[in-house]
């Protein structure tokens, strides 16, 4: 992935009440903007490939990985 462009490829799962991640997303004309409001769902649709990626801060670990409820 190179380019802006290429975020029209991609679908992403965030909440409307999170106004800056919400326009953000919307602004990068993505295939697909899911909405969904529990924090845990959105970490389950990204590790069972329903969508391709969430907005999430970095982790301190050395890895910069995050675990919740055995989905890494």
């Amino acid at each position: 992935m190179n380019e802006i462009a290429d975020f029209k490829r991609l679908s992403t799962v965030s909440t409307p009440k999170w106004r800056t991640d919400w326009n953000t997303l919307s602004a990068l004309l993505l295939k697909e903007l899911v909405i969904e409001h529990e924090w845990i769902s959105m970490v389950r649709m990204v590790n069972f490939a329903l969508v391709d990626f969430m907005l999430m801060p970095f982790h301190s670990s050395p890895d910069k990985r995050f675990t919740l409820d055995k989905l890494t």
